[in-house]
């Protein structure tokens, strides 16, 4: 079960200073290419995201329906490490899922005590991921000066739409 808040702010630096004073350690900086794979809409219907994700490794992810509350989303999380990004794309082809969208990002990853922290870059705009137990991401969060109530609710992918039908994109 994956339990996070994603908050977007308009500066990251403070909050990596923020991380830094408090003794967070930075884990890795990477960019990474996300593909989305669906076959015939089945797992849209069913509330479910398929993705390949290339950064210093390649996985495979599923994720299931999401539970958003008080600025909080829980949702079911599978992943896999594959050797392969290109062969897993065959596979995932062969078993008739095709590519309905990709997404690239710029990660900085934080570790502060037993909180995940993602500072994440998009042309569309910056965010403060927190991943682990409610209780911890919730402390974390006030503890770099952020509100978790404000977390969103929608995913990436879904914001990106959003912000490029505003734009007119």
């Amino acid at each position: 079960m994956e339990t996070e808040i994603k908050i977007e702010v308009t500066d990251l630096a403070p909050i990596r200073a923020r991380l830094a004073a408090l003794g967070a350690r930075h884990l890795s900086t990477v960019d990474e290419e996300n593909a989305y794979f669906d076959r015939d809409g089945e797992l849209k219907a069913r509330d479910q995201s398929l993705r390949l994700r290339r950064d210093q490794r390649v996985r495979l992810t599923w994720k299931g329906p999401s539970d958003f509350r008080d600025g909080v989303v829980a949702r079911p999380e599978v992943e896999i490490t594959v050797s392969s990004f290109d062969d897993a794309v065959v596979i995932l082809e062969r078993l008739g899922f095709r590519p309905t969208e990709r997404l690239e990002k710029h990660r900085e990853t934080w570790r502060l005590r037993d909180v995940e922290v993602a500072l994440d870059s998009f042309p569309f705009g910056h965010f403060v991921e927190l991943e682990g137990a409610r209780a911890s991401i919730e402390e974390a969060a006030g503890e770099l000066g952020l509100d978790a109530r404000q977390g969103i609710g929608i995913s990436y992918r879904k914001l990106s739409k959003e912000r490029q039908a505003a734009d007119g994109v």
